[in-house]
């Protein structure tokens, strides 16, 4: 309804796979760790930057379904769950039925 009214949306994705099913009218992806798409907490200037650039492919996309690259390094190699130290520690349980918060 947004895209209906006139009003361009950007879909600011880490998981490039993810955003072509989706398809969104335009969309920038950052090879960034998931859940971190506007880059490293406290980094003030990059998440500017992202914003301005997310904006900006809002503005000037002349086609729909866009999908942007941008050239942004998270800094250090971007680990899946199995490569973490500590993933032997990590078992997926059902969450808590009242609560809904993993078990602790």
């Amino acid at each position: 309804m947004v895209e209906a009214a006139g009003i361009p949306t950007v879909y600011v994705s880490t998981g490039r796979d993810l955003g072509r099913q989706v398809l969104p009218p335009r969309s920038i992806f950052l090879n960034f760790p998931m859940g971190n798409p506007f880059g490293r907490p406290q980094d003030k200037a990059m998440q500017r930057r992202i914003l301005m650039d997310a904006l900006t492919v809002a503005a000037e996309a002349e086609k729909g379904g866009e999908l942007v690259d941008m050239p942004y390094d998270w800094g250090a190699p971007v680990k899946m769950l199995f490569e973490l130290e500590d993933a032997a520690l990590y078992k997926p349980q059902a969450p808590d039925p009242t609560t809904g918060k993993q078990p602790g």
